[in-house]
């Protein structure tokens, strides 16, 4: 009974997230469903009858029977289980909630760092955690096995690097070298090569991924977890280097509280900034300030609510092609000409709830890992708020400014066309999963 229900599992996510026999038209922005009714052998055991209405992703993205299988039948399991941990201990996800998503790759030593302030966290038990991987890794799984202290869910991103190695998403070995000039692309024949970024540059995985990731993610959450969707919760966006203050959630709720009743423009929140050495936590614990939100200075602790992540499906379209593979550059890039009222408004805490420990050894550093201790960086940075006035009664707007944001540089490394039919089809994706029945 186990074997045909592992089986049932299998196929049917396998004919959701996967599509290998869906023909796409790429001229064509939308995804149009396709009714599935199968009974097949699915390796290594036989599957049952699934029915099931879903929207494919595009042709190009294919499943490997190969070193990588073992790792896609654990992580199609994991997406379609969706698994709530602990549930005995904290319950089920409250109607009206936290819920904390952590985008991890591969930088474990710092994401322990941010598991430990999560523990320390006042009001954790009642947060929901959704970890949301890229990179498969016993030593990751194992770590976040440990977490004993709320309910928590993993998910895993099925158009990572790891599980499609030679083909896209990932890198073919027939993609169109970085550095190729147009004219020579054309020539070789190589992918998509008529569609180079405005600077003349083809796709580098390790940094499309990060966007692609970003978007899948924030689609799951509100469209895809089965115990979230049905819930009316904000979500804070954190990253695997992050590092949160013991009130952060007390904070969050407050600063919530503040823009509901005094900021209707507010759209955005953001609980993190990168003046934490500069700002007096003793005096402006409680400050905040309104303007427009700004890729280089909000894009840390990020509160994303259902309003504002309606805003952003609104904005699919512009978003998946927009010609920057930076998810947060893109958000800023697309706010004049898609959000309401052109900018993207927000409320933004002075003293910063969630630390950047992840300077070094990032994909945009080349010091390698040369002292980066996370344990060490995480102590000097309490250290610097030894003396902080932490858990203010209430969040203070204390300066308003009006003027919309410029549109930012554009960074490139996202023209071609691939990602932005992939990046358009996590929507419906996302919609699929949530409601997947099988018989």
């Amino acid at each position: 009974m186990l074997r045909k229900f592992r089986a049932k599992i299998l196929l049917a996510t396998f004919i959701l997230v996967i599509g290998v026999c869906a023909v796409m038209n790429f001229t064509k922005n939308l995804y149009h469903p396709v009714a599935i009714s199968s009974e097949t052998d699915f390796h290594p055991v036989h599957a049952h009858q699934v029915t099931l209405e879903t929207h494919q992703p595009p042709q190009h993205v294919q499943i490997q029977y190969d070193e990588t299988h073992d790792i896609h039948q654990a992580v199609l399991e994991m997406n379609v289980e969706q698994r709530v941990h602990n549930l005995a201990e904290f319950g089920p996800p409250p109607v009206r909630g936290i819920v904390a998503v952590v985008q991890v790759h591969s930088r474990i030593t710092f994401f322990e760092q941010l598991l430990k302030s999560l523990e320390k966290a006042n009001g954790i038990g009642e947060v929901t955690l959704v970890i949301s991987m890229d990179k498969y890794d016993p030593k990751l799984l194992l770590l976040i096995g440990t977490i004993k202290f709320c309910r928590y869910i993993t998910i895993f991103f099925p158009f990572s690097m790891q599980l499609h190695p030679d083909r896209f998403p990932g890198a073919d070995p027939n993609d169109c070298p970085r550095n190729l000039a147009r004219a020579d692309a054309i020539k070789r024949k190589c992918n998509n090569a008529e569609h180079p970024d405005m600077y003349d540059h083809y796709r580098e995985v390790k940094f499309v991924q990060i966007k692609h990731h970003w978007l899948w993610k924030l689609h799951t959450v509100f469209n895809g977890l089965k115990a979230i969707t049905r819930t009316d919760s904000a979500v804070l966006l954190l990253e695997e280097d992050y590092y949160v203050l013991p009130d952060v959630f007390q904070v969050m709720r407050l600063a919530l509280d503040t823009a509901s009743k005094s900021c209707p423009e507010c759209q955005a929140i953001s609980l993190g900034n990168y003046e934490q050495e500069t700002t007096d936590y003793r005096t402006e614990a409680g400050n905040a300030v309104v303007r427009a939100w700004l890729s280089s200075k909000n894009n840390i602790g990020m509160v994303v609510t259902k309003q504002l992540y309606q805003q952003i499906v609104a904005c699919n379209e512009d978003f998946c092609s927009y010609d920057d593979y930076n998810w947060d550059w893109t958000l800023q890039g697309i706010a004049s000409s898609c959000l309401p009222g052109g900018s993207l408004t927000g409320l933004f805490l002075t003293a910063s709830r969630v630390l950047h420990l992840g300077s070094c050894g990032g994909i945009h550093t080349n010091a390698g890992l040369r002292g980066c201790d996370p344990a060490k960086i995480a102590a000097k940075a309490m250290l610097n708020i030894a003396d902080a006035n932490l858990h203010p009664e209430q969040v203070t707007i204390t300066s308003k400014i009006a003027r919309p944001a410029n549109k930012p540089y554009i960074n490139g490394g996202w023209g071609d066309t691939r990602d932005h039919q992939l990046c358009k089809s996590y929507y419906n994706l996302s919609r699929d999963t949530a409601n997947i029945r099988i018989q």
